[in-house]
């Protein structure tokens, strides 16, 4: 395979990899969010349940792919909120006294529709970065109750409706005990002088579930069948979770920070300083 196929080819392969893995860092929770990750922000449909990669690699030119991430868990109460909670891995932290031990970090993200903040814990630092819309943009009392939008079929035509991508339909199938649609995306190459636009030696699919408002697999393959990633979600379980999983443990440490609209993902401090949190 020349080595500008094999570097598309790796460049595809990165980008879907990255997005099986869920939301980006810059993943707002806002008045006008429908979804966070691959999760619907739907009220009165709760659940959860665990995404699991697995990956089969084939060897590529000397190239190193970064390996699939750790299972990580997913949870929407009824009133909307998402969770999400990834191992970061184990860490040797020295206490005052200076007895070592190994200790691991989770990251945990909550987007909170109805205060309209995103919340993100470090289990290892006992942090809470609370973010929330700027000042004069937060509306009061604002919830997610308007009628409920199909989120698999809005989901999907987003990549259907991409530039430069061509898609075709999967049928339906029972994943991990819920009835799921799919979809199939392929990149389209540029045509070469005097050529046809091509296919790219790769495809994902993409499996989403009305049932519970969730993407519940998603994978990326070679044409050939040389290389598959892919993201099932398993254990889910159609019940309230724990309230606590969506709030701030006594203990950890707050800071407040502010979403600007207007540069994407960047955060400005407000005018509070970090404060440990108190109990309710």
């Amino acid at each position: 395979m020349p080595n500008s196929m094999n570097r598309l080819f790796l460049a595809a392969e990165v980008l879907v990899i990255l997005l099986c893995q869920g939301p980006a860092a810059s993943a707002q929770c806002s008045s006008g969010t429908l979804q966070f990750g691959n999760v619907s922000l739907q009220r009165g449909n709760p659940f959860q349940g665990e995404y699991s990669t697995t990956m089969t690699p084939a060897p590529l030119a000397g190239i190193t792919l970064p390996p699939p991430p750790a299972l990580h868990a997913v949870a929407r109460d009824s009133q909307g909120r998402v969770r999400e909670e990834r191992f970061a891995g184990k860490f040797k932290v020295k206490t005052a006294d200076g007895v070592e031990t190994e200790q691991e970090q989770r990251l945990i993200t909550i987007c909170d529709p109805v205060s309209q903040k995103l919340i993100r814990l470090d289990t290892l630092n006992k942090t809470a970065t609370v973010m929330g819309p700027r000042a004069g943009l937060v509306r009061p009392g604002f919830t997610l109750n308007r009628a409920p939008q199909p989120f698999c079929s809005s989901y999907l035509k987003r990549f259907s409706s991409m530039p430069r991508m061509q898609s075709e339909g999967l049928g339906s199938q029972t994943i991990s005990s819920v009835d799921a649609q799919g979809l199939r995306t392929w990149i389209v190459l540029e045509a070469p002088a005097g050529g046809a636009a091509e296919r790219a030696p790769s495809y994902q699919d993409h499996w989403c579930s009305e049932e519970i408002g969730a993407i519940v697999m998603q994978a990326f393959a070679s044409s050939a069948g040389e290389r598959r990633n892919q993201t099932v979600m398993k254990n889910i379980e159609r019940r309230e979770p724990d309230a606590a999983l969506f709030q701030i443990p006594p203990d950890y440490t707050i800071e407040e920070r502010a979403m600007d609209r207007n540069v994407g993902p960047g955060l400005r401090p407000l005018e509070t300083s970090p404060t440990p949190n108190s109990p309710q």
